[in-house]
């Protein structure tokens, strides 16, 4: 999904290679054009809580879910945005305008 020297700086840029993926039916059974694009893992570290929301783009995607520490999103662009919120709290805000997204 990503290259080795992917990661997240202090500002929340992403840096690295988000490579092109093709049929990733876990990623949204209910979807299939959401199955295929880019794909950004992470692990949010030393943190917990009991309910988040995603906001992609600035606008909820998620609300008030259980936590979960693990995530994959889908990158359309090097405009894309996320912004993850645990009780209530920014936890970390993504942006990919320093990352290539491969074809």
């Amino acid at each position: 999904m990503i290259s080795p020297d992917t990661k997240i700086l202090n500002d929340g840029s992403v840096v690295g290679t988000l490579y092109n993926i093709e049929g990733f039916k876990a990623f949204n059974t209910a979807n299939t054009t959401e199955q295929s694009g880019h794909f950004f893992p992470f692990t949010l570290k030393n943190m917990t809580g009991d309910k988040m929301t995603i906001k992609k783009n600035g606008v909820d995607t998620k609300k008030d879910i259980s936590f979960d520490k693990d995530f994959i999103f889908r990158v359309e662009n090097n405009k894309t945005t996320f912004e993850v919120i645990v009780d209530e709290k920014p936890a970390i805000a993504l942006n990919f305008t320093k990352a290539t997204l491969s074809d």
